[in-house]
This record gives structure tokens, C-alpha cells and sequence, in this order.
């Protein structure tokens, strides 16, 4: 007795991929595409990494079938159980020794090598299966009370693709595997595969399970651009300065590379949820790198300081509000990650997602972007055309809106502490 021992696979439930095997001129039935597909695809695909397990769906295999005549039975007094038992002892692998091999009696100078016939090969061979022999010489074979054919061990299954007689290869998935290169490694073997398909034998692929999340990726790196776009177009309208522009912006891919490290370290990957946390990071990580850079434009503005000088009394201003709005961040997405159960297992790549990037952004902040200040930065300039000085002229008027209103309002009125005589007379100015 021979211990074959076990044979254990893991693969997610859900398949990846769905491929059809088919002859397009039709020349090729559904059992011998489904047998080369078990002989020549199924193993080559399983033993690609990302794998979880390749199955024929309803793998026809080959198999010699008998179709028993009952009538012609009955009337010879033959039972199924005699078919079964003259095939079994009929078709049957053994060895059959030699004649004459040592130990042998003395003198015994010849030595024959038996030969004899292994398992049977086609139908012709069953047909001859001898059954019942009778007292006077006959001879009852298989072929007098059966039919016999080779086709599929079971047509359960049916397959077709686009008419023609078509075999099912599904793919699944590996626990832990990242789906778009294990589709793109399987790919890549079905080409070099396809290269020894016999001439009228092709296939296609019905089904794939990354066509969304190629799709929504590009959707996500799309909008990733368009955001990245808006973000530098707001900050020069309100900036006015190129080069102050430049300083935030630089705080984007820094802050996004980072936090694709952190997510490399943690053992996550890029994918949907961590993606459109990237998405939100990009308007957060901005914020302190702007604060920086308006705080030092107003210095240079309002107290002529140089570049450097601005950068550093700038910093001591802003540090500790810097720390405070991080710290206020993280309080927010931090215990998102640490949800038990799994709310917390879907939401905490994205808390660390943004967590790392608005941690990278102020550590940003404190340090690149008040150098990038003090070396890019250049004395303020006063735009004189243009449509952004409109939009300065609407932005300053906004700041410094005051109502006239008269003496008598002013003092009935709950805003009589707010209020104080204006230059002339007769009106009072209330702020």
C-alpha cells in the first residue's frame, strides 16, 4: 500500500480570471479541449506566484464508456457486476516476471522475459473483453451486449464560446496576493503557452476581476492630477507669486512618496481605500507649508525683512500652531485605526494613510519650507494690471468692510459698545 499523503491549497473564494479554451473552426470537441487544458494549461498556471489554484470547470476527462444493452443481457443471464469484473481482471497493469530467472534448477541455461499486455489502449480493445464462456465454446465478449466508446468520464458540463465546443479555466486568487501582477503574470504565460496550442486551438479571456480596479485606479490617479492642479492654482491666485507657489507645491509629492513608504513599512498597498485617502492628504498637507509662506510674505511685506531674516522670525510665530493643527489632525484619524473588528480592518489603511501624510507635511513645514522660503522667496512686487489685481482689490476690501451708520442707531442699538465717533460730526463708525 502506497501513502500519497496530502495535498492542501489556499486561494480566496473569489476568481480572478475566466478563460475559454475553444477550436474556432469547431474541429476540436469539448473533451479534448478540456483534457489539454487539465494536461497543459491548468499546472502551468498554478505554479505561478499569486496563485491561490487553477481548475477546469467540469474537467472532462477521458474515459472509456460502456453502454449496456439490458434486453441483450437479460437473455444471456448477465449481470453488471460480470461486466465490472471481467474489466477488471482484463485491464489491469502487472508485471510478468521472467522464465528461467535466478534462483533456478542446474542446468538450466535459458532465461525468458515475459511481456504482457498492460491496460487496454482504445475501444476496439474493450469490445474483445471476454465476459462468459460456455461449456461448449462460446464466447460471450463485451461487444455482443454493450456499446463501447471513448468520451468524458461525465457530461455534467457543457461548454460553449461564441457557437463552438469550448472548455472553462478559472483562476483564483492567492490570500495576500496582489491581484493586478498575478493577472499580469498569467497573461504573460497564456502568451508563451499559446505559442505550442495545436493550430486550431485558441482561447480568450471571458472574465477579469481587475478590469474595475485598473479602471478606478486610473479614475483615482486622474483625479489625483486634477486635485494636485487645483491646489497649486488656488494657492498662486491667492499667493500671486510663483515662487511662493512653488513652496507648497513641493509639499505634495514630498508628503505622497512619504506616506507610500510608510505604507510599504506597514505591509499595505496602493489601493482603492489608501488612494482616495491620498486624494483628501492633498488638501490637508498643503495647509502648514502655506502658513509658513504667507506668514513670511507679510514679514517681508510689512517690516522689509530679507528672505532669511523673514524665515526665521516667521517660524517662531507659526511653530507651535503648526504642532497644534497636526496634532488636532491626527487626533481625528488615529483612532480610526485602531477600530476593532471589520470596520477597523477596512478604514485602517486609511487612517494611516492620511495620518503619515499630514505628519510628513508638518515635519515639512517645520524644516524645507522655510528654506525654500529663505533661498526662492524675492522682495514683494505691487501688481499694477492685470486680473489678479482685481481679485486683491475684492479680497482687501472684504477685510476692511465698515458701516456709517448715525449717531442715534449707534446709541440704541446692542452694538454700543463696538461703537466710537467717526471724524466727522454728525455720523459715528461702527466696526
Amino acid at each position: 500500500m502506497s501513502q500519497q499523503g496530502l495535498s492542501i491549497r489556499t486561494r480566496s473564494p473569489d476568481f480572478l480570471l475566466a478563460l475559454a479554451f475553444y477550436a474556432p473552426a469547431g474541429t476540436r470537441d469539448t473533451v479534448f479541449i478540456s483534457n489539454y487544458a487539465s494536461i497543459n494549461v491548468r499546472d502551468a498556471l498554478a505554479r505561478i506566484a499569486g496563485v491561490g489554484e487553477a481548475t477546469v470547470l467540469g474537467a472532462l476527462d477521458y474515459s472509456m464508456r460502456i453502454w449496456m444493452n439490458p434486453e441483450r443481457m437479460a437473455s444471456l443471464g448477465i449481470a453488471p457486476g460480470d461486466v465490472i469484473a471481467a474489466i477488471e481482471r482484463q485491464n489491469l497493469q502487472a508485471s510478468a516476471g521472467q522464465i528461467g530467472a535466478p534462483p533456478a534448477p542446474p542446468g538450466q541455461q535459458v532465461q525468458y522475459t515475459l511481456r504482457a499486455q498492460g491496460r487496454l489502449r482504445d475501444a476496439d480493445a474493450f469490445q474483445r473483453i471476454i465476459v462468459r464462456t460456455g461449456p461448449a465454446g462460446a464466447i460471450v465478449r463485451i461487444r455482443d451486449i454493450a456499446r463501447v466508446e471513448l468520451g468524458a468520464r461525465s457530461y455534467a458540463v457543457r461548454a460553449e464560446f461564441n457557437g463552438a465546443p469550448a472548455a472553462m479555466l478559472m483562476v483564483y486568487r492567492a490570500p495576500g496576493a496582489n491581484a493586478v501582477e498575478t493577472v499580469d503574470a498569467v497573461r504573460a504565460e497564456l502568451e508563451r503557452l499559446a505559442s505550442r496550442f495545436p493550430a486550431d486551438l485558441a482561447y480568450d479571456v471571458v472574465y477579469d476581476a481587475t478590469r474595475y480596479v485598473r479602471a478606478t485606479i486610473e479614475e483615482i490617479l486622474l483625479t489625483i492630477a486634477l486635485t494636485f492642479a487645483i491646489v497649486v492654482a488656488v494657492t498662486y491666485i491667492f499667493l500671486q507669486d510663483w515662487r511662493a507657489a512653488l513652496v507648497p507645491s513641493v509639499t505634495i509629492p514630498v508628503s505622497l512618496i512619504g506616506a507610500f513608504a510608510v505604507l510599504l513599512a506597514l505591509g499595505f498597498s496602493a489601493n482603492t481605500i489608501t488612494l482616495f485617502a491620498l486624494i483628501l492628504a492633498i488638501g490637508l498637507v498643503v495647509d502648514d507649508a502655506i502658513v509658513v509662506v504667507e506668514n513670511v510674505q507679510r514679514l517681508m511685506q510689512d517690516e522689509r525683512l530679507e528672505a532669511a531674516a523673514a524665515a526665521r522670525k516667521a517660524m517662531i510665530q507659526v511653530t507651535g500652531p503648526i504642532i497644534a493643527t497636526t496634532l488636532v489632525l491626527l487626533a481625528v484619524f488615529v483612532p480610526v485605526a485602531l477600530l476593532p473588528g471589520l470596520t477597523g480592518q477596512l478604514y485602517r489603511q486609511f487612517a494611516v494613510a492620511v495620518s503619515a501624510a499630514v505628519v510628513i507635511s508638518s515635519i515639512n513645514a517645520l524644516t524645507l519650507s522655510p528654506a525654500l522660503c529663505a533661498t526662492l522667496l524675492g522682495p514683494p512686487r505691487d501688481r499694477r494690471r492685470g486680473p489678479l489685481v482685481h481679485f486683491t482689490r475684492a479680497l482687501d476690501g472684504s477685510r476692511d468692510v465698515t458701516f456709517e451708520l448715525s449717531p442715534g442707531w449707534c446709541a440704541g442699538s446692542g452694538w454700543r459698545s463696538s461703537c466710537s465717533p467717526s471724524a466727522s460730526p454728525a455720523p459715528m463708525s461702527c466696526s
